[in-house]
């Protein structure tokens, strides 16, 4: 697992940098729903707040999420 670090742009194409993992999993609308959009249940996603990071296999799902 790897430090998260994202820029992400709003729907009113405002730019805001993303510095922790609870910051992108709140992003893309929370614990539950990325759970579902990563296939993991939400205690994996739970541990990713908890740890600050995502697994390398998550960051395509992720960047394409946040594009």
């Amino acid at each position: 697992m790897h430090d998260t670090r994202c820029v992400y742009y709003r729907e009113d194409m405002s730019k805001i940098t993303l510095t922790s993992a609870g910051q992108v999993i709140d992003a893309l609308g929370g614990t539950v729903a990325l759970a579902r959009m990563l296939s993991v249940s939400a205690a994996a996603v739970s541990n990713y707040r908890a740890r600050n990071a995502f697994p390398s296999n998550s960051y395509l799902a992720l960047g394409n999420a946040l594009a």
